[in-house]
Parts: C-alpha cells; sequence; structure tokens
C-alpha cells in the first residue's frame, strides 16, 4: 500500500511540479534515466511529462552504467526520499522490497505499452488502441486501473481532502478506485461470489490492518498462481511434448546446482524458468501416454484444489481440540470413501458418536504405513490377550527348544503376565510369525523388521495367487516349532502382476480351523484359538478401487471375503484419481487398533470423550489433511463419475492384453486382473516378411520358434533395460515365480485406442531392435544388476535350512549358520535357540 502510495504521490509531483506541496512529505525525488537504444531523445520522458528540472544523471547511455549509479544512491536514501528510473532496457535490480524505488521501462511495439515496477510489484499495461498513446495516458492506466490503492492504511500520513486535491489537480474526471489492490473485474466478481457464500458474521466482520507488510504481496500472488495454473494446465493436457524417461547419469542437478539457499530472494520468474527449463525436461513423466511403468498415479484437477486449500489454510490437525472441522470432516469421508468400496459396514465408523462403535479408520501416507499399523496391533493383540499361554501350550521339553534357558515354564508363565517391563515382554517377540505370498509388496517386509516380527512367504500358485492349502502348511510348519501365526497379509493386486490372492478362502480357513492333535509343538486348543484370533490384513492398495463397481465385487477381485477381514487399506493414488500420496486404512476393532498406538500426554488429551482424535489411528502426529482431497474428488465426480473413470481404464486395459495376446514375439505371464500385463520375450528373431504378411488383418498366424526357457529371464532382463534406456516407453521389470517379466501398466487418463494401440506398436519396433541385436551398452554387455537388498527379501535373507521365514532361527540350532539380525542390543531379544535373533 505505502508503495502505490508513493507512486500516486511522485506522479503527481512530476506532472504538477508540485515539489512545494510534497517535498514536506516525501522528500527530495531523484530521477534517473538512460540513453534510448532506439535512438529517439534521451530526454523523452521528461519532455513528454513537462518536467522543468531535468535529471543530472539524464546522459548515462549504458544501462549498467544507469543500474549502478542507482544503487548507490539508494544506499544514501533518507526515509522519505524517492528514486524513479526510466529506462528503455531493463529493470535495474535493486532491493526489490523498497517501496521508495519507481522503475518504469518504455516499450513502444506495435501498440504503446510499458512496463512498470513498484518494489516488489511488477506489472505491464498497454495502451487501447494501436496508435502511439501519451505516456501520461499510460500512467493513469497504470496507477489507476491496475493498481486500486487501499485509503485506509494510508489515513495515519495524509488526509482525504489532500489526496483528492492533488489527482483532481493531476487527472481532472479520473474517478479513484478504492478498495482493494486488484482493478480485474473478473476478481471483483469471484471476491462477491465469496462473500455471498460465508456465513453473514463473517462477511460483514471487521478486517484488521496489519502494520507488519508481508515479503510478498497478494497481487504477486495472484499474478504467481496464473502462471502456475497454466503450467499445470498446459501439462496435463499436453505431457506428450516431453520425453517419458530421461537418459541422465546421477548427479547431474547434484554436482551442477548451488549447494547453498540464496542470501536474497530469488525473482519467481527465474525460479519458474529452472522449473520449466531444467526439473520438467528431466522428470519421469507418470502422466504421459507412453508411461507404462509401476501403477496408475490419478490426477486431478479437484485433486489439486484440495492441496492448495489445504496449503493455504495451514492448519495442523492430529486431534479434534486441534481443527474440530477437519477431524469430523474425515470421519464423514472414510464413511463416504468405505461405501463408495461397498466395504462390509463394520468398517464404518457409527454415526454419530464414532467413538462407541467398532468400526472406523484414517487417512495415511501410504499403503506402508497402513500395513505397519495393522502389524503392530496384531502384535499388540497377541501380548495382550495370549500372554504367558504360548509357554504354558508348550508339549515338548522346553529344554530342546532352549538349551540356554533354566527357568521353568512356571517361572516363564509368571514373567510374561507382569508386563510393566519392556525386556520381559520382549521374550514373547521372537516366535511371533507373519504370514504373506511371494508376489506381496516390499513394505510388509520393511514392517516386520521394525516390529521385529518374522516373515514367512508363501508360495503362490500358476495365477501367481495365494491359496488357503499353501498358507495353512507354512502355518502349521510353525506352529511345530512353538511359533505363533499373528498376522496374515492377504494382497489383492498384487504389484508383479496384480494377482488377487484367495481372501475368502483364507478367511474361511481360519476362522473355522480345526487343529490336528501334534506329537510336538503347541497345544490343539491353543492353536486353533490362536488361529481364529489371527488378524488378518487386506492390502488392496492397488487392486481395492476396483470394488468401486459392482462388477468388480466378486470372489476373484477378495470382495467376498472381505467379511473375514479385520482390516484393509486401499490407495486412492493409484486409479482414484489423487496425486500421491494419499492412502487409507479400516479396521473392524479401531478401539484395539488405537490401544496399540496410544500415547496420552496431558498436552493430547481431548477435553471432550466424545471428540474423534485420529492421533492414535498412525506414526505421524502432524498430519496432512488428505482427506479434502477427497472429498474434493467425490464431490466434483459423484460415485458415478469415478466408475465411469475406471471403467474406462480397464476397458484400455483390455484392450491392450489383447494387442499382446497377438504379438509374436512374447508370452504373457499372469491373469488380466485390473491394469497390468505382464510379458516376457519369446523369440529371438523377427518375423520374415511372408510370415509378417499371414498376420494381417488382426490374426497372429505366424511366431518365430520360442526361446528356450533358460535363456528367457536374461533376455527378458536385457529387453526391458533397453526399451527403458531409449527412452520411448516407460516400463518396469518383476519376477513372480522366478519368471522375469516386463510389466505394462495402462496409466495414462485420457488414453484412447489410438494411444494403446501407438504404444504398442512401439513396443513391438523395440522388440524388433533388440532381436536384431541392439542392447544397452553397459559391462560386459549386460544390463545393470539390482542393487543389494533390491529383490524380496524371499530370496536374499532366507536361512538354508527353514526357506520361506526371514530372521527364524533354524528349526534345528547351527552353530555355524548366524541368523539374521533383528534385534538391537537394548531390546535384549532372546531367540528361542540361545542365539542373537
Amino acid at each position: 500500500m505505502r508503495s502505490a502510495l508513493f507512486a500516486l504521490l511522485c506522479i503527481a509531483t512530476i506532472v504538477l511540479d508540485a515539489d512545494a506541496i510534497l517535498v514536506p512529505v516525501i522528500g527530495k525525488v531523484h530521477y534517473f534515466a538512460n540513453d534510448m537504444s532506439d535512438g529517439s531523445d534521451p530526454l523523452w520522458l521528461f519532455h513528454e511529462l513537462g518536467l522543468k528540472n531535468n535529471p543530472t544523471d539524464s546522459k548515462i547511455q549504458d544501462n549498467n552504467q544507469l543500474c549502478a549509479a542507482v544503487a548507490e544512491k539508494q544506499s544514501t536514501l533518507t526515509s522519505s526520499d524517492m528514486i524513479i528510473v526510466f529506462t528503455n532496457t531493463r529493470f535495474c535490480n535493486v532491493a526489490r522490497s523498497e517501496p521508495s524505488v519507481i522503475q518504469i521501462q518504455k516499450r513502444w511495439m506495435e501498440k504503446a505499452e510499458m512496463k512498470y515496477q513498484i518494489g516488489n510489484l511488477e506489472s505491464t499495461v498497454t495502451a487501447a488502441t494501436n496508435k502511439r498513446q501519451s505516456l501520461t495516458d499510460l500512467l493513469k492506466i497504470a496507477f489507476f486501473d491496475q493498481i486500486v490503492v487501499t485509503l485506509e492504511p494510508i489515513l495515519s500520513l495524509y488526509s482525504y481532502s489532500n489526496i483528492f486535491a492533488i489527482l483532481t489537480s493531476l487527472f481532472g474526471g479520473i474517478t479513484l478506485k478504492h478498495v482493494s489492490d486488484e482493478n480485474d473485474a473478473e476478481v471483483q466478481r469471484i471476491r462477491a461470489d465469496i462473500a455471498r457464500m460465508q456465513p453473514e458474521n463473517i462477511r460483514n466482520a471487521h478486517r484488521d490492518v496489519y502494520s507488519i507488510t508481508p515479503l510478498h504481496t497478494r497481487a504477486e500472488f495472484r499474478e504467481w498462481m496464473k502462471y502456475i495454473v497454466e503450467i499445470i494446465i498446459d501439462y496435463k493436457e499436453h505431457p506428450e511434448v516431453y520425453q517419458v524417461l530421461i537418459d541422465r547419469e546421477p548427479g547431474f542437478i547434484i554436482n551442477n546446482w548451488n549447494q547453498t539457499a540464496p542470501e536474497e530472494p530469488d525473482e519467481f520468474k527465474d525460479i519458474l524458468k529452472d522449473i520449466m527449463s531444467k526439473v520438467m525436461p528431466n522428470m519421469t513423466h507418470w502422466q504421459h501416454p507412453r508411461f507404462h511403468a509401476y501403477f496408475a498415479t490419478g490426477c486431478s484437477y479437484p485433486d489439486i484444489l484440495a492441496d492448495t486449500l489445504i496449503s493455504g489454510f495451514g492448519n495442523i490437525s492430529f486431534n479434534w481440540d486441534s481443527c474440530p472441522a477437519y477431524a469430523e470432516m474425515e470421519v464423514i469421508v472414510m464413511n463416504w470413501l468405505g461405501k463408495v468400496f461397498g466395504l462390509p459396514d463394520q468398517f464404518l465408523f457409527t454415526i454419530p458418536n464414532p467413538n462407541k462403535g467398532k468400526g472406523g479408520g484414517a487417512m495415511q501416507d501410504s499403503a506402508s504405513d497402513c500395513v505397519l499399523v495393522a502389524l503392530i496391533t496384531a502384535r499388540d493383540r497377541y501380548v495382550k490377550k495370549f500372554e504367558g499361554q504360548r509357554i504354558q501350550a508348550m508339549t515338548e521339553n522346553k529344554e530342546n527348544e532352549n538349551p540356554t534357558k533354566k527357568t521353568s515354564p512356571l517361572e516363564d508363565r509368571e514373567m510374561l503376565n507382569n508386563f510393566t517391563d519392556r525386556k520381559e515382554h520382549h521374550v514373547e517377540l521372537p516366535y511371533l510369525v507373519a504370514y504373506a505370498s511371494k508376489e506381496a509388496h516390499s513394505c510388509l517386509e520393511k514392517a516386520t523388521k521394525l516390529t521385529c516380527v518374522h516373515l514367512r512367504v508363501v508360495d503362490t500358485n500358476d495365477n501367481m495367487e495365494m491359496t488357503w492349502g499353501e498358507l495353512k502348511s507354512a502355518m502349521e510348519h510353525d506352529i511345530e516349532m512353538n511359533r505363533i501365526p499373528i498376522f496374515v497379509h492377504v494382497t489383492t493386486g498384487t504389484t508383479a502382476t496384480g494377482a488377487f490372492d484367495k481372501l475368502k478362502d483364507i478367511g474361511k480357513g481360519l476362522r473355522n480351523y480345526t487343529a490336528l492333535p501334534h506329537k510336538k509343538g503347541l497345544q490343539k486348543d491353543f492353536i486353533e484359538r490362536i488361529m481364529k484370533e489371527i488378524w488378518i490384513h487386506v492390502d488392496g492398495a492397488y487392486g481395492g478401487s476396483l470394488w468401486t463397481l459392482p462388477t468388480g465385487r466378486s470372489d476373484k477381485t477378495g470382495y467376498t471375503g472381505l467379511v473375514y477381514a479385520d482390516s484393509v487399506n486401499i490407495n486412492l493414488h493409484k486409479i482414484f484419481l489423487h496425486s500421491s500420496s494419499a492412502g487409507c486404512i479400516w479396521t473392524k476393532n479401531q478401539k484395539r487398533l488405537k490401544q496399540a498406538m496410544n500415547v496420552d500426554p496431558v498436552y493430547l488429551k481431548p477435553a471432550d470423550d466424545r471428540a474423534i482424535d485420529f492421533r492414535n489411528y498412525g506414526i505421524p502426529l502432524t498430519r496432512r489433511q488428505r482427506f479434502m482431497k477427497a472429498w474434493f474428488v467425490l464431490r466434483m465426480y459423484g460415485v458415478k463419475g469415478m466408475q465411469a473413470y475406471i471403467s474406462q481404464l480397464i476397458k484400455m486395459s483390455k484392450h491392450m492384453r489383447a494387442l499382446l495376446e497377438r504379438n509374436p514375439y512374447v508370452e504373457l505371464i499372469g491373469q488380466l486382473t485390473y491394469t497390468v500385463s505382464c510379458i516376457r520375450l519369446n523369440a529371438k528373431r523377427n518375423l520374415t516378411e511372408e510370415e509378417e504378411k499371414q498376420n494381417q488383418n488382426g490374426k497372429t498366424l505366424a511366431r518365430p520358434e520360442p526361446i528356450p526357457e533358460e535363456e528367457r529371464n536374461q533376455l527378458t532382463e536385457e529387453l526391458a533395460a533397453f526399451i527403458n534406456k531409449t527412452c520411448l516407453l516407460a516400463v518396469t521389470k518383476a519376477k513372480p515365480k522366478g519368471k522375469t517379466v516386463v510389466r505394462i501398466s495402462v496409466s495414462h487418463q485420457m488414453s484412447q485406442e489410438k494411444e494403446i494401440e501407438e504404444s504398442h506398436e512401439i513396443l513391438l519396433q523395440l522388440i524388433k531392435r533388440f532381436n536384431n541385436g541392439e542392447r544397452v551398452a553397459t559391462l560386459n554387455g549386460q544390463p545393470p544388476s539390482d542393487p543389494p537388498g533390491h529383490e524380496t527379501t524371499t530370496h536374499q535373507m532366507l536361512l538354508p535350512n527353514d526357506p520361506g521365514v526371514i530372521g527364524t532361527p533354524p528349526d534345528t540350532p547351527d552353530k555355524t549358520q548366524p541368523s539374521v539380525g533383528r534385534v538391537t542390543s537394548s531390546a535384549n531379544i532372546a531367540s528361542p535357540s540361545g542365539q542373537g535373533n
């Protein structure tokens, strides 16, 4: 505001030669101008405005000299002095936050145009006609149409009568606009609409004027947001202008950008220039029509709008007291989403008091957080419900299991029943086991590391699905070794192939399990109670959104088995038009989950027991308001809109699958369950012209001779590396059941048959180039190997005499085989075999 006022008064000084009137208020006004590069009179502005006193610096010809003179003068200004800079080239890089410096740039092009800068504000004014318009008229437009002055903040310095006297003398007949610093009629209309939406007491409330001026003004923010909006729109509608992948070596940004933050603020346009020229061309473009890697990630305008509001409000919400509206909105949104996905009512909050019911859920960062929370809950439930009973239920001499242990079973049980000491609590941990398919996501492995629970991976059938039979065999093996199954991780939509584990069969088998008497291991009645109480978690991060469609709710997709589950998670940033990250977890037992996660310091206790408290639904205390994204998407698309979007994505995935089935060079692995197809290279040579003719009109009659099985993995891995190296398509590889595959995921929101067919044709041509001998130029002619730990730990961390259990000691103590490290010395958890576990 102060800067705009100075501008007005300076213009009055120039045009009226009103030094006598304004000098007591403003002080001395210093004028600087450079020679005109177009050959015009260097005193153009002063002649135009009729100034009597020409500036002493008017003969400066070089813009650098001009800017140096301005900077020198600026360093000596008093608080009431002003500098006005007239230039025909570029603005000087002066202290931009100083409102006492005004820069005006003359730019006569096809239209009379003037670019001006006051403090941080920078804008351009163009004449209404193609004729050369006087600078005075442009100044009128700039300072009275472009900048609308709020008078209230300056009443302490000037009176209305003084200001209007100056303005009337300067521009007779000009009506001064005031209220805000916007001139755009559209902005005024929007502000009026917003005011009508507000409650009357908010709309009519007094609005203070703060004495501290923010570094960035609202006019700047409004201008910057226009740039951001246009960048987002252009990127969403035309991602194809970029290369889907980049061919760069790691470190290309780290080694070439400044290693320290700027001491002084950078210009917004300089920042945008870096984004446009250095960042965007070097991204992997997930919204690209040639992006077929990983999974389909959502990104929609409603989602972006919600993210903007979340950041703009700047609220922190961890419990009801910290933001009541957010807490209660999340309850509503979680129930909305649960109903959209068709979850059983037992997973939903009870209304009107969400704390009284059994079910409920919360937004999380991603599936990794959801799985960790579920496993912590399962471990906590076992320890609290069955503490000490495992030892009592053992039927063999305990010395066979742990020869170094000297306490009796009775002493063990008494120790476990007293959980005041965490070290004694940990005595039970080495026996706890979680179960998952070999195709489950690696986040479960990380969760077992964090919770000190062992992980047994279970083999799958030919469709890469975990079945009850395989799971039962694995669990009974552990039961014989006195281990406790506490957690079963069922995946609906596996990472590699999108397979759905047999949830209904698994849940039914566990809940109705009848144990056979064992000669060794745990007693029958204890086993049955454990199996019926085992925590079943459904990881629907990828495939759960398929349940949005009525046709997606079947035995095949695991939907009918949800009645047996204790918890379920779904990622909204996969398929569901949310940008990352937005995960959801629901449970039938919110009390148990919150007890497992509970910490209750005085400063976080709710003022009212009825208030919903989300801080104990996950790891972080400070939570981003992800529910707002879902709230916007569901309201602006509606359930039918989301169903239509998912149906279209499935349709395009089926079209890609049909093209791959006709591709003579590949074999398909697994079933098409959602949007992923997996292929292996199955031909070393290309078809001849005669063979190509046989395959016209959508028929595949000729195929090259197949590759021997022992060569397919290596060649497929090389093919995946070659495809990505060309940067024409983005794909990922996987290794379900030991078979290396190239995953083809349909992701682009706007893709139709044309885009799918183009992608397949690119794939086809790349395979032909590969068969002609093109390869990635790497060491020994091989693609780079995966770094240690990249493969699923079922291949990296197995003990040779007990394949399948991560970190579990050998069944027979082996002094030469160290068990996998799992426990810190501070925990002091003894393993059943007496080794550090």
